[in-house]
């Protein structure tokens, strides 16, 4: 059932084969729901044109000289108007498209429809995205500060925006700018809090810092959740990457352990809750499977049919906790990826090079396109900045051969994006490719270890 208010309905005049009416429909609902009333109220006295459809594949609505409406559509989605008139036609007698007498009508009609042409919400982004170009500047700005002034004006700016950003949601109802001013008030918490500790220089005052700005952006996303009431998925995912940061920060506290040893910590309490959000996002969207049977009698429980826009809304919410979760790993990932690249030895190295690897191989598992590109792009990255920290003060010859093989897989990458799109692939291939996957992930622990040190510490203990 819907529910709806007078707001949310919207007027429209229907034209039918033999007879026009006036209707007013929710603006909320898809039209394929609306035909079957539209259909009967369309009928003539003893007409049944929901029988007469079946002859011409059924009806559709159009706009007079449009393209027939998309039915999956909702009437605020497709932009129609209060008193707009709307044609019930049969499907294979679809109104044609109109001609234009006039030539420079028609190429301002094409230049309307086409989707890269400017409207008003481009307008709206557009302004949104300038604030948020401001808002950042503001943050380089504050940077540049010394001493308590920047905590001060940090705290400030960011309890400033977590304000408008309450405001924007709640009274003006603009969740998309409430949400990027929640999200921006993150980093001015983070970098305040991050600002706290004092002392003297070194792994220790550099870990408590990482843990008070872990710590401060994690509330801060928790309270601009509160205040903004939407994006929970986001707001969820910086909170995870703050409470991440905060962890490797209070490793290097404690163990007093170089940055290289705290980013590979970090990274690898990534890849452990990435493992997890397929199932995280299942449980944050509300879905639930039912227990699996023990005796005859629960055989009959949990039989109900589910009501498929509860369950294709809830898809959606877990859909989007997905892909706002693979977005923070492939971020604290690639962030910390850059950090090893600048370590010493070969542990932090091959432990990012084996970690962009993983992340490579775990994308291609993904279906949304986003999600595989929060990924993959993370893991390319790794791949390629890794080894030229490598060779970058290193001799001619170790610079040459990273060229030719960078050649070389651009070669590969590039043949294959001919042959393999659309081709079904032999299922061992995707069998082996698991196996590499585990063995990849499996990998990381014995170079996390070597990375923190364990190793010589325990060699050590034996004298």
């Amino acid at each position: 059932m819907y529910e709806t208010t007078t707001s949310d309905l919207c007027h429209l005049l229907i034209r039918g084969p033999e007879r026009g009416f006036e209707i007013s429909v929710p603006t909320g609902v898809p039209l394929i729901e609306l035909l079957p009333t539209l259909i009967s109220y369309a009928a003539v006295e003893g007409e049944n044109l929901g029988e007469v459809g079946v002859e011409h594949d059924g009806w559709v609505l159009q706009r007079l000289g449009s393209e027939p409406l998309d039915e999956e559509g909702t009437a605020g989605g497709l932009d129609l108007r209060d008193g707009e008139t709307l044609y019930l036609r049969p499907r294979r007698e679809q109104l044609p498209p109109v001609h234009f007498d006039d030539l420079v009508d028609g190429v301002a009609t094409g230049i309307r429809e086409r989707p890269s042409a400017w409207r008003p919400s481009f307008t709206r982004r557009m302004l949104l995205g300038l604030a948020l170009g401001a808002i950042a500047a503001a943050l380089v700005v504050l940077t540049r500060e010394h001493g308590d002034p920047r905590i001060i004006g940090g705290v400030g700016v960011g309890l400033l925006m977590m304000f408008g950003a309450t405001v924007a949601s709640r009274a003006i109802g603009d969740a998309v700018a409430g949400s990027a001013l929640g999200v921006a008030t993150v980093p001015f918490f983070a970098f305040a809090g991050g600002l706290a500790p004092t002392g003297t220089a070194g792994h220790a005052l550099t870990g408590a810092r990482l843990l008070a700005a872990g710590a401060s952006g994690a509330a801060a996303a928790v309270f601009a959740l509160a205040g903004v009431a939407a994006a929970a998925p986001v707001f969820l995912a910086a909170a995870a990457a703050g409470l991440i940061v905060a962890v490797g920060g209070a490793v290097m506290l404690v163990a007093d352990v170089p940055l290289t040893s705290t980013a590979g910590v970090a990274a690898f309490l990534t890849v452990a809750v990435g493992g997890f959000v397929p199932v995280l996002s299942f449980r944050l969207s509300g879905l639930r499977l039912p227990p699996l049977p023990t005796n005859a009698e629960q055989l009959q429980e949990g039989i109900d049919p589910h009501p498929s826009r509860d369950v294709l809304s809830r898809t959606t919410i877990a859909d989007q906790h997905m892909t706002a979760l693979y977005a923070m790993t492939g971020l604290v990932c690639a962030a910390c990826m850059t950090v090893l690249a600048g370590g010493h030895g070969w542990s932090p190295r091959t432990f990012g090079l084996v970690l962009a690897a993983l992340l490579l191989c775990h994308s291609r598992g993904l279906a949304g396109a986003w999600q595989r590109l929060s990924v993959m792009v993370p893991g390319a990255y790794g791949a390629v900045v890794i080894p030229l920290a490598m060779v970058w003060n290193g001799d001619p010859q170790t610079r040459q051969t990273l060229l030719l093989s960078l050649v070389a897989a651009a070669t590969v990458l590039l043949m294959a994006g001919w042959t393999l799109p659309g081709r079904r692939v032999v299922p061992y291939w995707g069998r082996i490719a698991d196996i590499v996957q585990s063995g990849l992930a499996i990998a990381l622990i014995p170079l996390l270890i070597a990375d923190l040190g364990l190793f010589g510490f325990a060699r050590g203990l034996g004298g």
